[in-house]
């Protein structure tokens, strides 16, 4: 029987008593009492059912996570890695809860509602994890031929410019920009003495491979779409 069900029959079987207007309202208050914790029982059990049944998954879930950021640890960010430990920690406190546990010793509603959001919060770090180691195999694969490319984009913008080849009005910023990046580029390469952070250097050169195309390019005046 539903809840509002059983608050109905309550309700008519007080109105069939027959009994005094003190005697019914407490008889009132403590059936209607009864009622609403044998509800919050049966919630409290669904809860637990959930629980139990949910908590398996997501120990797995997370360790899956936990194996990908140690498997791929300098493509996850510091955030993320972060992030990942504090869903270990949380589900820590919920890792101890099993069938033996007692209904009553343990809010298992709240609980379940911890559960669904940690399950949430899985789902958007992982994805983020993802998006990141990503990011960094895209980065070392591509930074070695864009840093090849480079200086052949600058040149070409340069001579364009020396020749007024270009009639771009922001090919000499695009132009400056770019190469200022580049030259901190190489400061960076040359400074270093190991495998270069191409995960900070891809951005950038992905920006001055875009200046020197925008720089080369004629200018765009809204008449033309007149």
């Amino acid at each position: 029987m539903g809840e509002s069900a059983e608050v109905f029959y309550v309700c008519k079987t007080i109105a069939g008593t027959g009994i005094g207007a003190a005697a019914l309202s407490a008889l009132f208050i403590v059936l209607i009492h009864g009622a609403l914790l044998r509800a919050r029982a049966r919630r409290q059990q669904r809860a637990r059912q959930q629980v139990l049944g949910s908590k398996s998954l997501l120990a797995c879930r997370i360790a899956a996570a936990e194996a990908k950021m140690i498997e791929a640890f300098d493509d996850v960010k510091k955030d993320t890695r972060a992030a990942v430990e504090g869903l270990k920690n949380e589900f820590s406190q919920i890792s101890r809860l099993n069938a033996l546990t007692c209904v009553g010793d343990v809010d298992w509603e709240a609980v379940s509602e911890q559960v669904n959001e940690m399950q949430l919060k899985t789902n958007r770090v992982v994805s983020k994890m993802d998006e990141e180691i990503a990011f960094a195999r895209s980065a070392r694969e591509k930074c070695p031929s864009l840093l090849r490319e480079v200086p052949d984009l600058l040149t070409q913008v340069k001579n364009l410019l020396q020749t007024g080849g270009v009639g771009n009005p922001n090919a000499a910023w695009r132009f400056a920009t770019a190469a200022a990046h580049y030259d901190e580029i190489r400061r960076v390469l040359d400074a270093s003495t190991g495998e270069p952070d191409w995960v900070k250097l891809y951005p950038v050169l992905v920006g001055i491979k875009r200046d020197c195309e925008l720089a080369s390019r004629a200018p765009v005046y809204m008449d033309e779409f007149a």
